[in-house]
């Protein structure tokens, strides 16, 4: 159950504001929630592993581009 309510999550808005352009659910953007819900609704788990997996990895590469350390920071 907790894996449905993630799959939801991203589905309906990346937390990130855009998605990457190799997100899967990037071609669900154009589609409306009840549609958005629909097609997911008919994902197998492995299609939903699919898409957590790859949202879990994008997640933790660009939180840590927001987080990257300022180099030189005494000249600022």
């Amino acid at each position: 159950m907790k894996h449905e309510c993630t799959v939801y999550g991203v589905l309906y808005k990346c937390p990130f504001g855009t998605r990457h352009l190799m997100c899967p659910l990037k071609c669900f953007d154009e589609l409306d929630f009840v549609h958005k819900v629909l097609r997911i609704e008919k994902f197998t788990s492995n299609e939903i592993n699919t898409v957590l997996s790859f949202h879990y990895k994008c997640s933790a590469k660009r939180e840590m581009e927001l987080y990257k350390p300022v180099k030189n920071v005494d000249k600022l």
